[in-house]
């Protein structure tokens, strides 16, 4: 039985590499990590919340989300928390099942009451993703159920519920090649003109 190598050898006529290299370009384009153009809402149906609101949500199909809302010392449960874009330390990070990612520090929203007795993490954001494309996160939001205990030893223990990512990507603008400042022409010396013999 032959043995088939593992490599193949490019045939070695011109036409032949012609017609592989656009396959060989398509092939390669299609490894790399892609994520759709538009707007795509990713359920996250799992997580976990930390003492400090620190969210992590798993997408379904694969993917994370990372939250980490500071809503400051002033914040009470039962009130409408903001924390606004810019704040110190407030940041939205997130890789989708295709594998691009992004880090978005201008994230902002509220941590609120939320129905059935829940609380909900609400926020939007916007950037660039690791594949220099304009994204939206929408909305994000995670919910959670918060349970006190007063007494020694008490504190209140929060448990992610569920949420959702809602996310558009836009086309990445294309590079602009600065066009090159005009060459001007060096003017010529003028040549001396000699002297008449006296």
């Amino acid at each position: 039985m032959a043995l088939i190598p593992a490599v193949s050898r490019l045939p070695s006529s011109r036409a032949a590499r012609a017609l592989l290299l656009p396959a060989l370009l398509f092939a390669m384009a299609a490894a790399m990590p892609q994520c759709p153009i538009g707007t795509t809402v990713y359920p996250a149906p799992t997580g976990t919340v930390s003492s400090t609101l620190y969210t992590t949500m798993n997408l379904s199909g694969g993917g994370v989300v990372t939250l980490n809302p500071v809503v400051g010392p002033n914040c009470y449960y039962g009130m409408t928390c903001h924390f606004p874009a810019g704040y110190v330390g407030t940041y939205l990070n997130y890789v989708l099942p295709s594998g691009v990612s992004a880090t978005l520090t201008n994230f902002n929203g509220t941590f609120a009451p939320a129905a059935g007795g829940t609380y909900a993490i609400t926020g939007t954001a916007s950037g660039l993703d690791s594949s220099g494309r304009p994204v939206t996160v929408d909305k994000v939001q995670a919910e959670m159920h918060i349970f006190c205990r007063s007494g020694r030893g008490g504190g209140c223990t929060k448990t992610y519920s569920g949420g959702s990512f809602t996310l558009t990507v836009g086309i990445a603008s294309p590079a602009v090649t600065p066009t090159p400042a005009p060459t001007v022409a060096a003017s010529p010396s003028p040549t001396p003109t000699p002297e008449p013999d006296s």
